[in-house]
């Protein structure tokens, strides 16, 4: 199994009523990636490997500007693991992510790494611990 960690708000398996109940924590964070980074840190969430699909529709909690099909699926690159719609939030409204990704993804210029089957699968392993760990 791959340990990976949560990329902050976004880094948690929940349901869209769980997001929405959380948006008050999201609107704080509003701006905190400025306009100018904020297509490529999108761009990057976008290219990571879907590690656990859901087909959930997730809508906008902040001001309805977006909806994703899969929305709540985890997407991962390794060493981060995120919700399918967390670069819609990045791209629309700049929230805020973690300083210590933020950091990651500068140092490797927003470039994802391609996962193999197998990584990916471990890392599947892992968060599905996890979630067995914590119920």
């Amino acid at each position: 199994m791959k340990p990976v960690k949560p990329l902050g708000i976004f880094g948690q398996i929940h349901s869209q009523r769980s997001i929405a109940a959380m948006r008050d924590e999201l609107a704080a964070r509003v701006g905190g990636i400025p306009e100018a980074d904020r297509r490529q840190v999108s761009e990057y969430l976008r290219s990571g490997s879907v590690v656990i699909a859901l087909m959930e529709h997730t809508t906008d909690v902040i001001d309805g500007k977006f909806s994703s099909a899969g929305g709540s699926g985890i997407f991962t690159d390794g060493e981060y693991y995120w919700r399918g719609d967390t670069a819609l939030y990045v791209e629309h409204y700049g929230i805020e992510l973690p300083s210590e990704f933020m950091d990651y993804g500068s140092g490797i210029h927003w470039t994802s790494p391609k996962l193999t089957q197998d990584e990916i699968l471990d890392i599947d392993d892992y968060l599905v611990s996890e979630l067995r760990r914590k119920r």
